[in-house]
């Protein structure tokens, strides 16, 4: 018995031993995060330290986690498994001196050399509902000269046009829409990097273009139907890249070539309030 009640006493003592360690080392983090922020010339960057690769660790972590508190106003407090994500990025890719990470609720925190920024992005289609309208209009398509091609029609800033291999304009039993993801069911996509392999699941792609769960099935696609299929003709991917910018991906499998007629698409940007 007296045993027992030793091995509780020792154990409740070497416990409360680990709060107080604890206590310190927290203590003695905020501290030193609060001295590195001192350092930080800039209160608009986060500047990572020299060798960031080997020397971003816990000290420049929680630094990193109070300037986007305050630099955000309290809007954005990430919890820990994205700051892990955040450090990840930076001590496994020490040669990538660009990148954007999307962090949550429209927020990006990007990467430019030496130096972090945080930002909310305009949001221009995100959380679209049904009946929302679509940020892409199908402006007019035609089949035109392969030469047609190798010219660049992208004048105007709100306007895109497509390429693609001849596609039946006009038939009755066909359709070319632009949809959302979420109303073409399990259609099929070849990224051009993936052409002559087998096409995946739109959603697939998207996952390995690092588009968030949640944004998925509003994602937006150039749809061909017709009474027995649909396919992906063109994916559009926004705010992507180490510069945050948007971009149509054009399906391999539709892809001009060379000596053959082409269909061109003009997609209009539309206004959405």
């Amino acid at each position: 018995m007296f045993f027992i009640i030793f091995c509780q006493y020792i154990c409740k003592k070497r416990f409360s031993n680990l709060e107080q360690q604890s206590r310190d080392i927290a203590i003695d983090i905020s501290e030193r995060s609060a001295n590195y922020l001192r350092t930080v010339p800039s209160s608009s960057e986060f500047l990572l330290p020299e060798n960031a690769e080997s020397k971003f660790g816990i000290v420049q972590e929680e630094a990193l986690h109070r300037w986007i508190v305050q630099k955000t106003n309290k809007q954005l407090q990430l919890p820990y498994d994205q700051m892990i994500r955040i450090r990840d990025q930076i001590l496994n890719h020490p040669d990538r001196l660009q990148w954007t990470l999307d962090v949550g609720n429209l927020w990006k925190l990007q990467r430019n050399g030496e130096t972090l920024s945080v930002y909310k992005s305009k949001g221009k289609n995100h959380g679209l509902k049904s009946g929302d309208t679509l940020p892409w209009s199908i402006d007019r398509s035609e089949i035109v000269d392969s030469s047609i091609h190798a010219q660049d029609h992208n004048h105007e800033s709100d306007t895109h046009v497509l390429f693609f291999d001849s596609l039946p304009l006009g038939d009755e039993h066909s359709s070319i829409k632009i949809v959302q993801v979420k109303d073409c069911g399990n259609v099929k996509f070849t990224p051009p990097w993936r052409k002559g392999r087998s096409a995946i699941k739109v959603k697939e792609f998207l996952r390995g273009q690092k588009i968030p769960l949640h944004r998925r099935d509003e994602a937006i696609i150039l749809c061909l139907s017709d009474d027995s299929s649909k396919h992906a003709l063109a994916v559009y991917l926004e705010d992507v890249g180490d510069d945050g910018a948007d971009k149509w991906i054009v399906n391999a499998d539709f892809c001009p070539q060379d000596g053959l007629s082409v269909t061109n698409i003009v997609l209009r940007r539309t206004s959405i309030s």
